[in-house]
């Protein structure tokens, strides 16, 4: 059963259908079903929607930053690809493009293949985390259902972003050809790096998660007692 989940009240911009009001938004799976000022008394009573006051918010299309520093190599205690992504996150922003002011500089297609690599990686990472937290505040869910939860709902969303980046990578990866020396750093990197964000999201981040709950709650109980 797809999710479903109510916006409700918020001011919706959408310069692409030239909108910009107080209205509802509907999203059922990953699409979004309806927009407008009515959506929530047509809706009311559905089973299992849910919903969100979105009033004094905005509520748009990602932003996208087209100067972006992220410092990473060289730079790493002004910022990284990591911080940055979570900054960007936090802020709207579904996608950024960062300058090669690095140390050292980005000029070779091996770093560039790290850096959008990372990039995939942290996002992956904190969608995860996101809906593993949102599962948690379910009463009566622990973390390690809300972490099995959270995997499974990923799970199709990564592996096909995943799947489609290394059929497109993967000729590249092995060609032999005339430019194939341009292509070949770049390709092989992504593809390994998707490889293992594939297992780190889905099997390492799971197991770390549960850990670290197990142990904050050990810490708690000596805590109070």
């Amino acid at each position: 059963m797809s999710r479903s989940m109510l916006l409700r009240g918020g001011r919706v911009i959408d310069p692409s259908q030239s909108h910009d009001g107080i209205a509802d938004v509907l999203i059922v799976g990953d699409r979004m079903e309806a927009i407008g000022p009515r959506v929530a008394g047509e809706t009311s009573g559905r089973d299992g929607l849910e919903t969100i006051d979105c009033a004094g918010f905005v509520v748009s299309p990602g932003f996208i930053d087209v100067h972006c520093h992220l410092r990473e190599p060289g730079r790493e205690e002004v910022e990284t690809i990591a911080t940055g992504a979570r900054a960007a996150a936090a802020g709207g922003f579904t996608a950024v493009c960062a300058m090669p002011n690095t140390d050292p500089v980005t000029d070779n297609q091996a770093a560039v293949g790290f850096i959008s690599l990372f990039g995939v990686a942290v996002m992956s990472g904190v969608l995860y985390l996101s809906e593993i937290n949102r599962r948690r505040q379910e009463p009566g869910v622990t973390a390690e259902e809300a972490a099995i939860a959270g995997a499974k709902a990923q799970l199709r969303p990564v592996l096909m972003m995943i799947l489609v980046a290394l059929l497109g990578m993967a000729p590249a990866a092995r060609a032999t050809g005339i430019g194939s020396d341009v292509q070949r750093p770049l390709a092989t990197v992504v593809v390994g790096g998707l490889l293992s964000t594939l297992l780190l999201t889905l099997l390492v981040l799971p197991s770390l998660y549960c850990l670290t709950a197990r142990r904050r709650k050990v810490e708690d109980h000596e805590s109070t007692s």
